[in-house]
């Protein structure tokens, strides 16, 4: 996509001639690098999108330029705060990684950066120096306490609309098939969701997903992901989705069994979705590309990790630049990497097409086709073989 520059003409040259940057004209190149080309573009060419959702929005013009929103994890800020948010590290480090991708001038007249080196070189991020203190204090939010009113007045949500919902996209198996949702998925009835949330008035209710910091031994502020649906298991139209409670530094994870590695995917149904293809580990919805680093980082067994990106431009630069010598140290780190589409989207192609070959050499009525391939699934994880991608494998 080519995306035209808002910034005014030499304002990057003369960035990167004086130590005093010119920090809203840097934005755009600053996005590019770390993020890619947007998703896409509003505003007259003001505002970039980027994420599938166009959740994280970088403002190139208008009364905004200079700044940017995550939308996930209710944070903004300036150019130099979105380097700090996307790698996940302290200011010093930020002004280093510009300093090194040749975006601002050296400090005290040191010697830049090698022209000659590679591009991916100028990438590398500096480790993060940020102190455990600090990991394990993050910012409060002033909706921790909606999250928390939602996780107390929901339950379990197996045989509710959320069960159905999730089945209908194959991301979990109808109730009479199994097994259990995990405890991190709950449901909401409409009655009980807080007003300040605004719930769709057509909702039966709300999809929960819990989120927590794995980095902590404990977490006393509350997040929630939530999708409105109605009692058929549908979404509300428009789709209506929201996070109560900062994001910042937190998961939605799915433990498997003992053993295995750290599964890194970017949304809650995808982690849903390897989950019922693997015996042992756990996986960890990050919320997004900008929250692998956390993810990967705040494991205190320190297992190995795999990142299963989305297969798109977002989601693959992401994990490359973990991939970066240094970005992860003492890390065993792996990539799967897909021609298409995200994890649930792979899942639901295989059950698809167990189920159109049931229907049609089974001559199986469809919900009876259906239920036999989410069987045919559970009998081929069962026999351990890789159904969305093999672990063992050298995906790098």
């Amino acid at each position: 996509m080519n995306c035209a520059n808002q910034a005014p003409a030499g304002a990057r040259a003369r960035a990167r001639a004086t130590h005093a940057a010119d920090w809203p004209a840097l934005l755009p190149d600053v996005a590019r690098r770390l993020l890619g080309e947007p998703t896409r573009i509003e505003h007259g060419g003001d505002t970039w999108r980027y994420r599938k959702r166009g959740s994280l929005s970088v403002h190139v013009g208008g009364d905004a330029y200079g700044t940017w929103h995550d939308f996930e994890a209710d944070d903004s800020g300036g150019t130099l705060g979105l380097v700090e948010h996307v790698l996940g590290c302290d200011r010093g480090a930020a002004l280093r990684w510009l300093t090194d991708a040749d975006l601002i001038a050296p400090r005290n007249g040191a010697p830049g950066p090698d022209r000659r080196a590679s591009a991916s070189a100028t990438l590398q991020p500096a480790a993060p120096t940020r102190s455990p203190k600090r990991r394990a204090d993050p910012r409060p939010s002033r909706t921790a306490p909606l999250a928390d009113a939602i996780l107390k007045a929901s339950e379990q949500a197996d045989d509710t609309p959320a069960r159905s919902y999730l089945a209908r996209g194959w991301t979990w198996p109808p109730a009479d098939i199994g097994p259990d949702l995990p405890a991190a998925v709950r449901w909401c009835p409409a009655a009980a969701v807080p007003a300040e949330a605004r719930l769709p008035a057509e909702a039966a209710g709300a999809l929960v997903f819990r989120l927590t910091r794995p980095d902590v031994r404990s977490d006393l502020e509350q997040a929630v992901s939530l999708e409105a649906l109605t009692a058929a298991g549908e979404r509300t139209m428009p789709r209506w989705r929201r996070t109560f409670g900062t994001r910042t530094g937190r998961v939605f994870e799915v433990p498997v069994a003992a053993g295995g590695a750290v599964v890194l995917v970017e949304g809650e149904r995808d982690a849903l979705a390897v989950a019922l293809a693997l015996r042992a580990g756990c996986i960890r919805s990050v919320g997004g590309t900008a929250g692998y680093r956390r993810g990967a980082g705040a494991d205190l067994a320190g297992r190995p990790v795999m990142l299963v990106p989305d297969a798109d431009h977002a989601g693959v630069a992401a994990v490359t630049r973990l991939l970066l010598p240094g970005a992860l140290p003492n890390r065993s780190v792996r990539v799967v990497r897909a021609a298409e589409g995200d994890p649930a989207a792979w899942l639901a192609a295989w059950l698809t097409e167990r189920a159109g070959i049931r229907e049609h050499d089974g001559a199986m009525p469809g919900p009876e086709a259906d239920h036999a391939a989410w069987r045919d699934l559970q009998a081929a994880a069962d026999r351990g073989e890789p159904i969305l991608f093999d672990l063992e494998a050298d995906h790098d």
